[in-house]
């Protein structure tokens, strides 16, 4: 097992849809199927964070942000399944999807620049609340009541 000895920068943003919140589950080589996190990525250099969440919005779902709003930052450090230590710093951001549509459907089709598809889907905030549905990163559900 390697240490990576490095900080990632990431941003996040979430979406609510009356009693529901955004979310896809966590892709990764070593898949945690049991975790789901929100819409947002790594915060390319040279960019602001809030690019990087409107970026992240166009390229995945293909999709405009409005009402953009920085709710906080977190820092996470975790272990994935493999064992190996990460440690992230994560600006969080409370956003309206332009697509009205996207409100009305119950997924959202995704595609990551590598290749990698999958989908968006609404949860609901009392499941993330109550601890039925994991919300990552650690610390993530702490910003839920401010959406």
């Amino acid at each position: 097992m390697t240490e990576k000895r490095q900080i990632v920068v990431k941003a996040y943003f979430l979406v609510r849809n009356k009693d529901k919140v955004l979310v896809h589950k966590v892709l990764s080589n070593r898949r945690e199927n049991d975790m789901v996190r929100p819409p947002g990525g790594h915060v390319e250099y040279g960019e602001y964070s809030a690019d990087t969440v409107k970026r992240e919005a166009k390229e995945e779902m293909g999709i405009g942000l409005a009402n953009l709003r920085r709710l906080g930052t977190l820092e996470n450090i975790f272990r994935d399944p493999g064992g190996e230590l990460h440690h992230e710093i994560v600006f969080v951001y409370k956003a309206d999807l332009k697509s009205k549509l996207a409100y009305k459907s119950g997924r959202i089709h995704c595609k990551e620049l590598d290749g990698r598809e999958f989908d968006m889907f609404w949860v609901s905030i009392e499941k993330v609340k109550n601890g039925k549905v994991k919300l990552v990163p650690k610390g993530m559900d702490s910003f839920i009541g401010k959406i």
